[in-house]
């Protein structure tokens, strides 16, 4: 709010600074507007004001300050208020499949791979999930604790950068009829927010073929 704290009646003016990133000096040409910015108050008058600015969705992680300032033209009088606001690092995962359906081996192992890309705000790292349809495994090659593991790390990836996950099909060993088709789910996951972060699942559908048919 803007209140003329004067005894006479007087004009007055409002403005905000583009917002900087504190950490390293970055200013942002962010668009920014007040409901209005040219006033006249009466004596002990206040008015009320709003502030919006639009920013890129989502906007680089860090805290911001900006610098808003009321003058009074009459008296050449000016007033500051500093705001400040904390963007986080926002998780956005992009999981790239080789196609809608796989073919694997009924009998032998398949490897399979995926690519992974950070499309959050900021370096982030993604925890990697293999939920496996009944009777077969599906095992991360070299992502996981050990070879085989259902569940992984990426580890930090950088802005809009990727990585390339391989996985392991292992059937359940028994003949099964060529064509059948089974279900498997990829899941991510930020580090460290199980639970709690938002969960990305993607499905994957892969399809028994006849034995000795793989190229």
């Amino acid at each position: 709010s803007l209140m003329n704290t004067a005894l006479l009646e007087t004009n007055a003016t409002i403005e905000v600074t583009d917002p900087i990133r504190i950490q390293d000096g970055l200013e942002y040409d962010w668009f920014t507007s007040f409901t209005s910015n040219t006033f006249n108050l009466d004596p002990a008058e206040i008015e009320e004001v709003s502030l919006t600015m639009v920013h890129p969705a989502p906007p680089p992680p860090g805290l911001y300050r900006m610098l808003v300032t009321g003058t009074d033209i009459e008296n050449n009088v000016s007033s500051e208020l500093t705001l400040y606001f904390d963007v986080p690092i926002l998780a956005g995962v992009d999981i790239v499949m080789p196609g809608q359906q796989f073919l694997v081996s009924p009998l032998e192992p398949t490897q399979m791979q995926i690519l992974i890309f950070n499309e959050g705000n900021g370096a982030q790292g993604y925890d990697v999930e293999l939920v496996s349809p009944s009777g077969w495994h599906l095992g991360l090659d070299s992502l996981g604790t050990f070879v085989g593991s259902s569940h992984g790390s990426t580890g930090t990836l950088a802005k809009d950068a990727g990585k390339p996950i391989d996985i392991t099909i292992n059937p359940p060993g028994a003949m099964i009829p060529a064509g059948n088709i089974f279900d498997a789910a990829i899941i991510t996951n930020e580090e460290g927010m199980e639970g709690v972060g938002s969960k990305v699942g993607h499905e994957e559908r892969f399809v028994a073929h006849e034995e000795g048919c793989i190229e």
